[in-house]
């Protein structure tokens, strides 16, 4: 009698390892398959993320030809913002990219004039300007604007936000970028 309750002991023993070890080997593949699932996601929302930055990029280099046509009521803009900041200097000088200072130089000048008739205005070429740029200086002060160099900083933001600090350390902007 013995026997049969060291062997009963025995097999029970057994199972108890075998039922260990099954419970083992389906924790395990519980977790890998969480694991796959958690790394699917990871690679999905990256990739969601890259697209949505890729399309607030492209979204934004398309408006650039945009904001460029629409740059002269934005400078009109910056001169009338720029005048209130202006009270007391006899001069303005208002800085524009190639052709807009021919283009478009007497009615700024003349805005200028109409909204305060004691101001003196210069417009000038600045080679050193971007197209679609201005800059409107007065004595003790200056305001400028150039929309391409406010969207290249919002592309770098961009980066930064996505790829965090790789994108500052490799200097390398849209290269290597999906």
């Amino acid at each position: 009698m013995a026997d049969v309750e060291a062997a009963r002991a025995e097999g029970r023993e057994e199972g108890r390892r075998h039922a260990g070890a099954e419970a083992t080997a389906a924790l395990d593949a519980i977790g890998a398959a969480l694991a796959d699932r958690v790394a699917d996601r990871a690679r999905d929302l990256g990739e969601a993320e890259r697209g949505a930055t890729r399309l607030v990029r492209d979204v934004l280099a398309r408006l650039v030809p945009s904001v460029r046509r629409a740059g002269i009521e934005r400078v009109a803009d910056l001169v009338r913002d720029a005048l209130p900041l202006a009270i007391g200097s006899p001069h303005l000088r208002i800085a524009l990219a190639g052709a807009a200072a021919d283009r478009h130089g007497s009615a700024l000048a003349e805005l200028a004039e109409t909204i305060d008739p004691t101001i003196t205005v210069d417009v000038i070429v600045d080679p050193g300007l971007a197209a679609g740029a201005a800059r409107v200086e007065w004595r003790g002060g200056h305001a400028e604007m150039d929309p391409a160099q406010a969207l290249e900083r919002l592309g770098a933001a961009l980066d930064h936000a996505l790829f965090g600090e790789e994108a500052d350390a490799d200097g390398r902007g849209d290269e290597g970028r999906p």
